[in-house]
C-alpha cells in the first residue's frame, strides 16, 4: 500500500509498527493493523514538502 502524508515524517523502518488513524485535536485511534514500512521518500513540490512510501499489513485487529 502507498502512504503520503504533508510535511518530513520519520518512521521506524526496522520492525511492525501499529497503523492508527487521526481522530482530530491530537487524538489517535485504537490500532486498525500492524504494519511494516517499506521505504519512505521526502520530496519537495509546489513550495511544500511530503513524504511519502510503501507499506505492507501484517496483521489487521478487528474490534468491537
Amino acid at each position: 500500500m502507498i502512504f503520503s502524508k504533508k510535511d518530513q515524517r520519520n518512521y521506524w523502518l526496522f520492525g511492525e509498527i501499529p497503523l492508527v488513524e487521526m481522530k482530530g485535536g491530537e487524538k489517535l485511534s485504537r490500532p486498525k493493523a500492524s504494519i511494516i514500512i517499506l521505504e519512505a521518500t521526502h520530496f519537495f513540490a509546489g513550495g511544500e514538502i511530503y513524504t511519502r512510501g510503501k507499506y505492507e499489513v501484517v496483521e489487521v485487529f478487528c474490534f468491537r
